[in-house]
């Protein structure tokens, strides 16, 4: 796939001879509710997933000219409602992203428009991009989020759905990131803290140890605080305190969300290897330690519900596929690549294929093994050599 400019959000594109009164057909309830929304339609609980998948499909595929161009080249088009029902719609290489513009937009349908414009955001309301990490000359993935209610209304019920709707402290601790202005990771932390009531969220300074005292005070006032930050910031913040003679030990109370980046320029770890290293570096219990998975190309996030397996919510769907034929899904304990059907992500591409190598569980939870080698795959056996 070569590189495309960015698309023109106003310049509407031409598509073949279907009628609108086919197109409400296919979706009418995601018509219904991206016009006049109250409950995001990923959240909506009168269609089960395979019936909101199959809608957002259609109207993926007729607003959304790259992933059009990837289904008709593997010989599906927007007809192919019913046959999302039976099997997952092509996953689109995640790559993609650094390589063209993956959004919806406004499409002429004979002589009928059908817009992307929505009726009830401000009418100077801007649409967030994302940027993955990486410097100004490197290729980055860009992902625009047209509607931003959608992203906030993704992160809260991921968060509510493995945390409660209890009350979070968020401390943060995001070294390399203020690099990134437009790190959709620092916008979920943004948005958690916005949530906390009592104001005490904050990023944390990455010149200092971890301030204790202030922290058992929190606890001594009986709030929750998850501290959340990358694999690699918290284990340089564990190697500070042990150069300075401060030893770690957190309150029970206490919880660590890692994020994930277990490569820096200084080392490499295994994702078991960083897990005994911050249980023991933080001095903390194994069900302390959570992971969140998430990137900028998607909305919503998975996190760990036992060890280190991940469960996504349930507007998302994870498989594991066949590397070499990306919508062959592979038998739990199988490893392969990750597929992620995110169904937040209405107005860019719900169905992506990524380039980590995971694994997964009889229960739909998943594990990420790293990023994907071709030598690195290890056949059906790797249930058996892990029990949880």
């Amino acid at each position: 796939m070569g590189t495309n400019s960015p698309l023109t959000m106003n310049e509407p594109l031409s598509i073949s001879s279907q009628t609108i009164e086919h197109i409400k057909q296919r979706m009418p309830e995601l018509y219904a509710s991206l016009a006049e929304p109250v409950t995001p339609f990923f959240l909506n609980n009168t269609l089960n997933f395979e019936e909101k998948l199959a809608q957002i499909f259609v109207f993926q595929y007729i607003l959304n000219p790259v992933y059009q161009k990837y289904c008709t080249a593997l010989g599906w088009s927007a007809n192919d409602y019913s046959r999302c029902f039976d099997e997952l719609p092509p996953l689109l290489p995640v790559k993609a992203f650094k390589e063209a513009a993956v959004w919806t937009h406004d499409t002429l349908v004979g002589d009928i428009e059908i817009s992307t414009y929505l009726t009830h955001l401000k009418a100077d309301a801007q649409p967030l991009e994302f940027l993955s990490s990486g410097t100004s000359a490197m290729q980055r993935s860009r992902h625009r989020v047209l509607d931003p209610t959608f992203y906030d209304a993704s992160i809260r019920a991921s968060w509510q759905a493995r945390f409660g709707k209890d009350n979070w402290i968020i401390w943060a601790y995001t070294p390399g990131y203020s690099e990134n202005p437009q790190s959709s990771l620092l916008y979920m932390i943004d948005r958690l803290m916005e949530w906390d009531h009592t104001q005490e969220s904050r990023y944390l300074s990455l010149e200092e140890c971890l301030p204790l005292q202030q922290l058992n005070t929190l606890v001594e006032d009986g709030h929750r605080v998850m501290l959340f930050g990358a694999a690699f910031g918290w284990l340089d913040l564990i190697e500070r305190h042990e150069r300075e003679n401060e030893p770690l030990s957190l309150p029970r109370e206490v919880s660590i969300m890692e994020t994930g980046g277990m490569k820096t320029f200084r080392r490499s770890i295994s994702r078991v290897d960083l897990f005994d290293r911050l249980v023991q570096g933080f001095n903390c219990a194994p069900e302390q330690l959570h992971t969140e998975y998430g990137m900028t190309e998607c909305l919503s996030q998975a996190y760990t519900s036992k060890g280190l397996w991940l469960k996504s919510p349930d507007w998302v769907k994870i498989v594991v596929v066949d590397p070499d034929q990306p919508n062959k899904v592979l038998e739990p304990g199988q490893e392969g690549l990750i597929g992620i059907v995110d169904l937040a992500n209405i107005y860019s591409c719900s169905f992506m294929v990524t380039g980590d190598r995971g694994v997964q569980d009889e229960e739909g939870r998943f594990q990420v093994l790293g990023r994907w080698e071709p030598t690195s795959l290890r056949g059906c056996n790797f249930l058996m050599e892990q029990d949880g």
